[in-house]
């Protein structure tokens, strides 16, 4: 069962309120508008800054208020920040349009920003960021863009929730596998300008698994191979399509896993969390080794039944794959309360 908090208003909803009584959204439980413009709290409390609509507090107590207050504070503690739309650059990226709506409806607010300039040099977030705590939520960035990303936010009088050293902690390979070594595939590491066919003569294994520091080929010949002539082919077409290999090789021993066995956790300040069912304890071992304050954690089975972590990924660019967005939300609406 979704939590109550989660549950979204309707848009005219949201509108006809804020325009007749300057509420700012941060909500638990369901509410009705009287005609005189006051709003009954039913099973649950509602909070927001307001202007004109003081009988809402009038039915709570003294001890409640300052509940209520403290929860809207933490929320606002927290921002997020997404990709705008390519051409209408004060709109989020219509990819993000069911997650924005999320986090609206859980009561944070929200800036979006111009990749596409940001790619260029320049950075302006809408609206303006707050002094607070920013969460991205976007696409994958490269070291040297993650740095100037982060350096933008602070400039702005932020802070990013996920420093560089963390980022690139969940983001890059060769960071997070030797922390979970025994939990993953046999991992080898390389420069970018190695000769892979003569790497994998070395290692003669049945079946290599290549890619970069970050992601593998998915088109083309794709990043399975069976002998070391191919390994070639795969870094060119990496080339081709992707514009570059990020950070150097990696060659990962194949094992044989159970198809629709995939699952995605999420690590988030240390508590790791499952979109259904329990948590491993693969994944509960990642939450204590890997210090990155929000990352996700990539699970599979083996055909022997043993659970396999298969990538590890930072949480502000993976997708939800497996989560529903009310799910997602709620991680930072309940950190928002514990913190």
């Amino acid at each position: 069962m979704v939590p109550l908090l989660m549950r979204s208003r309707s848009k005219t909803a949201r509108q006809r309120l804020r325009g007749k009584t300057g509420f700012t959204f941060c909500n638990q439980g369901t509410f009705s508008i009287h005609a005189r413009g006051c709003i009954a709290i039913i099973n649950s409390s509602y909070c927001g800054s307001v202007d004109s609509v003081k009988p809402v507090f009038a039915a709570t107590s003294h001890l409640q208020r300052k509940g209520i207050a403290a929860r809207c504070d933490s929320r606002q503690a927290m921002h997020f920040l997404f990709p705008s739309d390519p051409l209408r650059t004060k709109r989020p990226d219509e990819f993000y349009a069911e997650e924005v709506a999320a986090v609206r409806s859980a009561g944070f607010n929200l800036s979006v920003f111009s990749f596409e300039k940001f790619q260029a040099g320049s950075f302006q977030a809408f609206p303006p960021l707050p002094v607070a705590t920013v969460i991205y939520r976007g696409w994958m960035l490269s070291r040297r863009e993650y740095e100037r990303f982060a350096a933008a936010i602070v400039g702005a009088g932020a802070t990013p929730f996920t420093d560089t050293k963390s980022y690139l902690l969940a983001h890059h390979l060769p960071n997070w596998y030797p922390a979970i070594a025994e939990l993953t595939p046999e991992t080898r590491i390389f420069p970018v300008d190695t000769d892979l066919a003569a790497v994998l003569r070395s290692l003669s294994w049945p079946e290599y698994f290549i890619k970069d520091y970050v992601k593998s080929l998915k088109t083309s010949i794709g990043s399975r191979i069976s002998t070391p002539e191919q390994a070639e082919t795969v870094a060119a077409e990496m080339r081709c399509f992707r514009g570059t290999i990020e950070g150097g090789g990696c060659v990962r021993r194949v094992e044989s896993f159970l198809p629709e066995t995939e699952q995605r956790y999420f690590v988030l300040d240390g508590v790791p969390h499952a979109a259904s069912g329990h948590v491993p304890t693969s994944v509960e071992n990642c939450a204590r080794r890997i210090t990155s304050r929000f990352f996700s954690v990539d699970v599979v089975k083996r055909v022997d039944g043993v659970l396999r972590v298969v990538e590890i990924g930072d949480g502000q660019v993976s997708d939800l794959v497996g989560w529903k967005t009310e799910q997602f939300l709620y991680l930072f609406s309940r950190f928002a309360q514990q913190n």
